[in-house]
Order: C-alpha cells, then structure tokens, then sequence
C-alpha cells in the first residue's frame, strides 16, 4: 500500500531514501506515468529518456513553467532570481543555446581540462591534510563540499579569500534550483544569493577588464568583444552557472561515491591495489549514484509516446536515476561494480544539452579517490545510513562522517 501511495506522490517522504523500488515498478508496469504530485509526466526507462534528451521537440525552457506552479509572493522574491536563470545555457533552446555554449566550450575539452591536473592535485592535498589531528570527519564539509569551490574558482581568477563565499551561495540557491520541499525560506536565500553572486561576478569582470589576464573570466571577456558577444547579463549567469552546476553536482558526486565505496570494502581494496582501476570506478559512481535525479523538459508540441498522450506545454521528467537502474541496459543493475564495462550512464545527459563540465568532474574525482585511497587507512563509515536531502532534482547528503588513520 505504502508503494501504491509513493507512486502516486514522488512528494512523500518514503521516496526519497528509496527511490528504487519505486522506479522498478514504474519501468515495469507504467514506463511513461502521469504524477498528479508533479503535475507531469515520469519517464523512466532509459530507451525513452535517451530518444528524449536529443529530440528538439523537448525544450529546456521550464523556468517560466515552473514560476506558474509558485504563489504570488514567492514569484515576487524569484524575479531576480528568474531573470537570471533565463540566461543559462541549460535553460535555452537553439540557436540561443549554442550561441552561449560556444564562449567557453573549447576551455572544457578534454585537453584543456588535463591543464589543470597539478592545481585540482594541490587542492585535495590541502584539504586531506586539513584532516591531521582528527581521527574523524564530516567528509561532505571537510572535503567534498569546499574542494569543487576551490577547483572551480581558481580558473576563473577569484581570490582564495572569496571562494568560502561562492560556496554558500551555491548552497543557498540550491534549494531554489532543486526544488527542495523542506526549505520554506528558500525562495529568500535564494534571491540573496543571486544578488551577491550577480553583485561580485559584475565586479570581478571589471577587475579583469582593467587589469587583463589569461584565465577563464578573461577568455569569455574576449568571447564577448566578438560578433555574437556575450552581454555583461549574460557573463554573469554563465559565471553563476559554473559556479553552481559545477560545485553542487562534483560535491555530491564525491560524497555519494564514498558513502557506496565504504559499503564495498572489497572493491575499495581493489581501488587501492590498483589504482588504474578508478575511472572506472568513477564512471560506476556516476551511474550507481548519481548526483542527478530527473531533468525536466517542456513538450514544444502535441504528441503521443506510447500509449500516452502528452499536450503542449506539458513538463516531462527525465529520471537519469531510473534509467540507471534499467536491466536491458545495465546487467546486475542493483549491483555496485567498479569494472562494469560499457557503461553506457547518462549522468552528465545527452545531446546538445550533455553537461559541459564533465571532463573536470572526471578527472577532479579521479584526483580525488586516487589521494583519499593512498593517504587514508582504515576509512570507516560513522553514518549508518545516507541522511539525503528533501530535494527533487538532486541526489545529495546533509552529512558524511567517516573514521580513518592517516597514512602519510
């Protein structure tokens, strides 16, 4: 009975620790499932949500959607935070979506990212040191949480002192953003947060502008002197948006992979006597327990999937999380396993919209268990079971506290 309601409601408290069980039954018996609790469609096989993530005829636009579902007084406090938003790249469609696409995506190739190697390498060393002297953590505040901050500020030349603060505005806009349920200030401290991010990414534009230099904020500066330039607004939710994706996706991404490597002893050992085998690792993290859950879509038009008839302007979520767990894509899907091969994940999406950031988010993890393996003995987990947030769009923890020895 429990199950019947959590199906129907993706709003109650049973489907958060658990969204599995849930997910299994609507792959089953219900692949495309109207949720009166969202007011949208869940897709959650992963044939039908990759035919989706590249098909045109699902917009990206569901800023101005979403806003219709919120009261007169909350969308009052979220203009700012809208206005904002509408800049993303990962809320536009073509041609407005390649064109903010294009300023920076050749500074997230491969190639360009592996730059960046000894700096990411630098910053995990500062931080496991910072665990000397204590035989226990909140790995999510002692590490996972501060090191995406610090990798993704360097590049874009803001000053250590300030990286504490891009943080909590990240964390503050969250909830916005994830469409948390238990945060009745969000809309608030997101508004805030927006504004004191807009407030420093205009000033550290200017910083560059008079005083010129080869990072990332000076790149887009150059990308927006070109034809199709970049406004000053849209430079700053590019910068808003780097630093939000990135940090709250990686942070997840290093929590989440520790908490399931520490319930896999076996596998850890495997990790650290053959440290060759954590991109892999890394890739099984990403798909077994992802940061995101589902991405929404918009239907541009009428249209029918299977047996369901979708309207215009109806809102369609993607459950990455479900499709992970599909067993005609995923042999042993409720199985951890560090050298599934072919792992054909859709963690960072599909199509034009697949997530710029994912060759930093790789290799920023890999850096990462490859020191918290060789420098950590005896890592243990102090948190009996995952304390995840109430949240829709993302899969996170409040806290991670791990026991360890110090290696070197």
């Amino acid at each position: 009975m429990l199950l019947m309601e959590t199906a129907r409601d993706l709003k109650h408290p049973a489907f958060i620790p658990d969204p599995h069980t849930v997910y299994l039954r609507l792959r089953t018996e219900e692949p495309i499932h109207w949720n009166p609790s969202l007011r949208g469609w869940v897709i959650t096989r992963y044939s039908d949500l990759s035919s989706i993530l590249k098909n045109p005829s699902f917009s990206v636009a569901a800023l101005q959607p979403f806003l219709g579902h919120v009261g007169i007084d909350s969308r009052r406090k979220t203009e700012r935070v809208s206005a904002v938003l509408a800049d993303w790249m990962v809320l536009n469609d073509p041609p407005q979506h390649g064109r903010l696409r294009k300023a920076l995506a050749k500074y997230f190739l491969p190639q360009e990212i592996a730059g960046l190697r000894p700096m990411i390498l630098s910053r995990v060393e500062e931080l496991i040191n910072g665990f000397r002297g204590r035989n226990q953590v909140d790995f999510i505040q002692a590490f996972a949480f501060p090191l995406p901050a610090r990798v993704i500020s360097e590049p874009f030349g803001v000053s250590p002192e300030r990286v504490e603060d891009l943080g909590e505005w990240s964390e503050d806009l969250k909830d916005f953003v994830a469409l948390a349920r238990s945060s009745p200030d969000k809309y608030d401290r997101a508004k805030k947060a927006v504004e004191d991010m807009a407030a420093f990414f205009r000033e550290t534009l200017r910083d560059h502008s008079r005083n010129p230099r080869d990072d990332f904020t000076g790149r887009l500066l150059e990308a927006g002197a070109g034809p199709e330039g970049l406004s000053e607004d849209e430079m700053v939710a590019k910068l808003v948006l780097l630093l939000f994706a990135g940090h709250e996706t990686r942070a997840s991404l290093l929590a989440n992979g520790l908490s399931w490597l520490l319930r896999c002893p076996a596998s850890m050992e495997k990790l650290r006597l053959n440290p060759s085998l954590i991109p892999g690792a890394v890739e099984e993290m990403l798909q077994y327990v992802g940061p995101a859950q589902p991405v929404t879509r918009i239907a541009a038009e009428k249209m029918r999937l299977a047996d369901a008839n979708v309207r215009q302007g109806d809102r369609v979520f993607l459950a990455l999380n479900s499709a992970a767990r599909d067993s005609s894509v995923f042999p042993e899907p409720n199985s951890f396993k560090i050298g599934r091969n072919s792992n054909r994940h859709m963690a960072f999406g599909l199509g034009i919209h697949f997530c710029l950031g994912a060759p930093l988010a790789r290799l920023e993890a890999q850096i990462a268990f490859d020191r918290l393996l060789s420098r950590l003995s005896r890592i243990q987990l102090e948190t009996p079971q995952p304390d995840w947030h109430d949240e829709l769009v993302t899969r996170s923890m409040e806290r991670l506290f791990i026991s360890y020895d110090m290696a070197m």
